[in-house]
């Protein structure tokens, strides 16, 4: 929604995604890309790209916060999922209990871990891979080359200036039923 209007982004997502055939879309609706220099309460400065523009400063009005806030949560959760990764390594170089374990004489100060206790830290070690390529997977498209987050989004460029920059309003995003 932007200034309680109602608008439907679909066709324009659409004629993005495949590779702009056609006649463009919703074209006061420019794609805006960049990182954010300041945040306001007007919403956020960016230093980036306006579609049809030069690299130039603007301020995006109603900015996707949940997208920050998201990618600040991930980079929160990334550290306990890597020490997770870090203790169970370290619990796999326990030695293996087996049928001989008993017979011959191990020198080693840690204690023996069965066969499924290995498999169950094993398996817990590939959801946890998983899920920490996953979250590199997900930072690395709200990222930019010098890791802070980036916007990436459409906005509709409005006639007014914010301490004498474009205005874009992102609009707010209706929840789905």
């Amino acid at each position: 929604m932007v200034a309680g209007r109602t608008v439907d982004l679909q066709p324009l997502f659409e004629w993005w995604s495949t590779q702009k055939e056609g006649n463009r879309p919703l074209p006061r609706w420019k794609h805006v890309r960049g990182s954010i220099v300041r945040v306001t309460a007007m919403g956020w400065i960016i230093s980036g790209e306006a579609e049809g523009e030069s690299q130039m400063r603007f301020l995006v009005k109603n900015p996707p916060r949940e997208r920050l806030q998201r990618f600040v949560d991930l980079h929160v959760q990334l550290p306990a999922y890597e020490r997770q990764r870090a203790e169970l390594n370290e619990y796999l170089q326990r030695p293996l209990r087996t049928p001989y374990y008993e017979t011959f004489v191990f020198d080693s100060p840690l204690p023996p871990i069965n066969w499924k206790e290995q498999q169950t830290a094993l398996a817990r070690l590939d959801e946890i891979d998983r899920t920490i390529l996953a979250i590199h997977q997900e930072i690395g498209s709200l990222e930019d080359e010098h890791g802070n987050f980036r916007f990436d989004g459409f906005a509709l460029r409005v006639h007014e200036k914010y301490e004498g920059l474009a205005v874009f309003d992102h609009g707010f995003s209706i929840p789905m039923p």
